[in-house]
């Protein structure tokens, strides 16, 4: 006779496994790797068109939206655990060491490599050093001389552009965790029906043509990409609040 098998939550699973759910470390690599080379045909060939033109689009539209709302699922673990002090001091020791490698290594590597520019040119120029502010968050994606001739120019690292949002994200975590509602779900609701809100208004942007203030507010390149991101951080951490409540086949 058939047995229905026994469900545990994704709240046990976790406590079962100290916190770190099985599966999350590929999940992550996954997602990684999908929103790198996602990045690379519109970095290469100037437009996005050959991935909308496959039946695999929503997949690929999806590849930034799912890590960031894996890493809110495991960022708000970290933020109910820790102070205000400690959870940006985790933060910094995460993202930090790693985003400045990257910087780095493209900076003083693959810039002089592959730069049209010799290398004087390339290390008087200040956008050599410009590019090292990536690694607190300011983004910028030119080096000298470098990928000049790409259809899509003068970017290097392009997938840089969620870094400024991510950091974004950890902010708004510590000002919950600073007012002491870093459990409350609806305040994450909120911010979810905040973001929603946005989105709708943005997307009959129409409405409001001659009304300069808010066309250049809606228009904001910033405030576009957060509203395709940030909401789904949030929407990790609300699945979170909810693990006890998740069963697990």
């Amino acid at each position: 006779m058939y047995r229905r098998p026994t469900l545990k939550s994704a709240g046990t699973i976790l406590e079962q496994n100290s916190n770190r759910g099985p599966g999350f470390d590929i999940l992550r690599i996954i997602l990684a790797s999908g929103v790198v080379v996602w990045h690379s045909f519109p970095l290469t060939l100037g437009s996005p068109k050959l991935i909308y033109s496959t039946p695999i689009w929503f997949l690929v539209n999806s590849m930034v939206p799912m890590f960031f709302a894996l890493s809110g699922f495991l960022v708000i673990a970290s933020a109910q655990r820790n102070n205000v002090q400690e959870f940006v001091k985790n933060r910094i020791a995460r993202i930090i060491p790693a985003l400045l490698f990257i910087v780095i290594v493209c900076t003083f590597v693959i810039g002089p490599i592959f730069s049209s520019l010799n290398f004087r040119q390339y290390f008087t120029n200040s956008d050599t050093y410009r590019y090292l502010l990536n690694a607190f968050g300011i983004v910028s994606y030119i080096l000298p001389g470098v990928f000049y001739e790409n259809p899509y120019q003068k970017v290097v690292n392009g997938s840089l552009w969620t870094v400024r949002y991510e950091i974004l994200c950890y902010a708004l975590v510590s000002i919950l965790i600073f007012i002491g509602r870093i459990k409350n779900v609806y305040y994450l609701f909120s911010i979810v029906a905040l973001y929603s809100l946005l989105s709708f208004i943005y997307s009959y942007s129409i409405i409001y043509e001659g009304v300069p203030i808010v066309e250049n507010v809606l228009q904001s390149g910033h405030i576009r990409q957060s509203v395709k991101v940030i909401p789904f951080f949030v929407v990790g951490a609300i699945f979170y609040n909810f693990r006890y409540r998740i069963q697990i086949r």
